[in-house]
């Protein structure tokens, strides 16, 4: 007389047919991944095999070598794009005399906080890339006024950083949009890579100061300042300066406020900024 038991999912019609629907899934996977590729390989190398004579072996080294020279001759065309090829090591544009040092004081700014994140100090490499430098300083200072493109100050202070990418860089400088799109130069528009001596200062650590820009001869008032190693921009983007107080502070907004998307999740910004009096040492 008691109840007779219900039948378990696992022994329903439905469920049946869900566990051979999951097993015609794994089966077409192994014949896309291993099944497709294998057949491919048999038949290219019987064709080739077919109109050349040359033994399986032969063709495969032909065609190892094949990709080889290709893989070579495309580094090479990268090579050819950079605009710079030479390096300049660090410590031949860090520490000289006449290298100025400038601040800045990032903060969140937001309708429920304005608070100071920390002061950063970066030596710029003025000596040897005067043109960039001076025009990361007026930049720092606001010295020279309103800009030509839509009457903005050309001035960081207020200024967003609008993309932080952990383990990248922080980008900020665009004065005039605040997004990314936007920027010029005290010399107008955009000015021109500054290569001292036909060279480049790689982008070899975290705390590097360099230009952001569109492609060559397009610098403006953008920047970066890398939290580490970018060796793929190098001879591409103008590194001319380096942090030398308050790299934690960078290390904050990178943990704290970047992603990887790049869109910020706090809106960092240029609290103050402005040049340190007295050379770099």
């Amino acid at each position: 007389g008691g109840v007779a038991a219900l039948p378990s999912a696992r022994h329903t019609p439905a469920a049946t047919m869900a566990e051979q629907g999951k097993q015609d899934i794994v089966r077409k996977l192994i014949h896309i991944f291993l099944d497709v590729p294998h057949d491919i390989f048999v038949n290219f190398t019987r064709s080739i095999e077919r109109a050349t004579g040359a033994s399986p072996f032969i063709i495969w080294v032909t065609v190892i070598s094949f990709v080889f020279v290709v893989s070579f001759l495309y580094k090479k065309a990268q090579e050819l794009t950079m605009a710079s090829t030479k390096e300049i090591p660090l410590k031949d544009v860090a520490g000289h005399k006449d290298n100025v040092k400038v601040f800045l004081e990032f903060g969140i700014s937001d309708r429920f906080k304005d608070t100071s994140i920390g002061r950063v100090e970066i030596e710029l490499f003025s000596n040897k890339l005067p043109l960039t430098c001076e025009n990361f300083r007026a930049f720092c200072t606001g010295e020279k006024g309103e800009g030509s493109i839509k009457g903005k100050n050309m001035h960081y202070k207020g200024v967003k950083c609008h993309r932080i990418i952990p383990g990248f860089m922080l980008q900020g400088g665009d004065h005039i949009q605040g997004d990314g799109s936007g920027g010029e130069s005290i010399y107008g528009r955009c000015f021109a890579d500054e290569w001292p001596d036909g060279g480049h200062v790689k982008h070899q650590k975290g705390g590097l100061l360099s230009m952001a820009n569109s492609g060559p001869g397009t610098n403006g008032s953008q920047f970066f300042l890398t939290f580490a190693k970018a060796k793929w921009l190098d001879g591409r983007h103008v590194v001319f300066g380096q942090v030398t107080k308050g790299m934690e502070h960078l290390r904050w907004i990178e943990m704290r406020c970047g992603t990887y998307t790049g869109q910020p999740l706090q809106n960092v910004i240029i609290r103050d900024c402005g040049e340190i009096k007295g050379k770099s040492t």
